[in-house]
């Protein structure tokens, strides 16, 4: 006995409908997530289109996002707030990376302003390390560090931050890689960072337990460390090629 498959069709066209009708209402359907682009392009740490803004809507968006810096872009860092992990003063960074993140620098400029004075009251370059009395005597601005990769006390092994092509002048640190997270800089140009006067095992790069750090193709110029470029806290690897300068 033949038997119409009218029924069967019209339940197929109207799942179809459903379908198309939830892509197209707002807040019909939950969309995947993907990794995007964040352009920056305001000489400002803050605001619209600053490297701290784009910072906070890469975190936001799962997957590897990238953050593409305007071409020869000179961003102002002397006054960036610290992130939100609250750390000591000394200490503190104007980036942190809760996902991984690429950041494309395409020669742009990141400046601080770290200033010293003598007790004679001239100009001061902090070649050497003093007690923690006389360095906040000495100390007439201090920009912070680059970036903080991943979260303190948890497990940040699904955390990359790679930022290549990028000149720091005049920072506190480069970067601070939490436990289990990596850290990849290259191509980049770093002068005058100076991490602390305050003891003298600062380090431009302080690296925790099971963190990887990778340094290639970069050029050091003129920083003053007082410890060793990455201080290990149970590093777990470290890669350095093609270093250039001291």
């Amino acid at each position: 006995m033949f038997k119409s498959k009218k029924p069967i069709v019209t339940l197929v066209l109207s799942l179809l409908l459903l379908t198309i009708v939830g892509f197209l209402l707002p807040g019909a359907s939950i969309q995947p997530v993907a990794a995007d682009t964040y352009d920056v392009t305001s000489t400002s740490c803050t605001g619209p289109g600053s490297i701290i803004e784009a910072m906070d809507m890469a975190n936001a968006n799962l997957g590897t996002d990238t953050i593409s810096i305007a071409p020869g872009l000179q961003i102002d860092a002397r006054n960036c707030p610290p992130d939100d992990a609250t750390p000591d003063p000394d200490d503190y960074y104007f980036l942190q990376a809760t996902e991984s993140v690429i950041i494309e620098g395409n020669d742009a400029k990141l400046t601080g302003s770290n200033n010293w004075i003598d007790k004679g009251g001239k100009q001061a370059w902090p070649t050497q390390c003093w007690d923690q009395e006389s360095a906040k005597d000495l100390i007439v601005s201090q920009s912070p560090g680059f970036i903080r990769v991943g979260v303190a006390n948890a497990d940040n092994s699904a955390i990359t931050v790679t930022a290549r092509d990028l000149e720091f002048d005049n920072l506190s640190g480069m970067a601070l890689v939490e436990k289990n997270a990596s850290f990849v800089l290259e191509e980049a140009l770093v002068r005058k960072l100076v991490p602390s006067t305050k003891n003298c095992d600062q380090n431009l790069i302080k690296a925790y337990e099971g963190a990887n750090v990778t340094l290639r193709g970069n050029t050091w110029e003129g920083n003053a460390v007082h410890g060793k470029i990455v201080g290990a806290y149970g590093l777990n690897g470290i890669i350095f090629a093609k270093m250039r300068g001291t």
